[in-house]
C-alpha cells in the first residue's frame, strides 16, 4: 500500500521549529543545543537564511573521537554535513522514507522555495505511519461493526 501523505502534513502536525546555529558557533555550543533540547540535529544557516550545512550527534561524537576534548572549540563550519539531501514539502512519506534509508541518514530538511520550511526525522515518519495505520484499523473496525460482510481477498 503506498501512502501519499506528503512531508507538508508532517511538519504541520510537528511545528516547523528548526534549531540552527551560525557557522561560527562552537562544536560545545552545538553539543549543548542538541542536549538541551532533546534533538539530534542541528541546521546551519547562511546570514540570508539559507540551508549551509547540518551537524548531527554523530557528526560531534566524530570529531571527538578525532580531536579529543579540542574538538569542542571548532566551528560549526568545520563540523557540518555539507552535501544535504533535502526534500520539498510535496515529498511524500514513502519517497522521504527511501531517501532517508537509501541515504543512512535520519534528518531530512524540507525547503520550500529555497528556503528551510522545516525538518523531518525518521521518528517523524515512523509516528505518521503509525497514525495512519491506527486510522484505518478504526475504520475496518467500524466497517465489521455496521456489519457489512468482509470481501474475499482470494478465490
Amino acid at each position: 500500500m503506498s501512502n501519499k501523505m506528503t512531508l507538508a502534513g508532517i511538519i504541520k502536525r510537528k511545528g516547523s521549529h528548526v534549531v540552527s546555529v551560525d557557522r561560527d558557533a562552537t562544536l560545545s555550543d552545538v553539543a549543548a543545543a542538541l542536549t538541551a533540547r532533546s534533538i539530534g540535529v542541528v541546521v546551519v544557516l547562511g546570514a540570508d537564511g539559507r540551508l549551509e550545512g547540518l551537524i548531527s550527534e554523530r557528526d560531534v561524537l566524530r570529531k571527538l573521537a578525532k580531536h579529543g576534548p579540542a574538538a569542542m572549540a571548532m566551528s560549526a563550519e568545520q563540523t557540518m554535513t555539507r552535501r544535504v539531501i533535502t526534500a520539498t514539502p510535496e515529498t511524500t512519506m514513502d519517497q522521504a522514507m527511501a531517501m532517508m534509508t537509501l541515504g543512512g541518514f535520519r534528518h531530512l530538511p524540507v525547503l520550500e522555495n529555497g528556503k528551510l520550511a522545516g525538518i523531518i526525522s525518521v521518528r517523524d515518519v515512523v509516528r505518521a505511519q503509525v497514525d495512519i495505520n491506527q486510522a484505518e484499523v478504526q475504520m475496518l473496525r467500524g466497517y465489521l461493526a455496521a456489519g457489512a460482510a468482509p470481501q474475499r481477498l482470494h478465490a
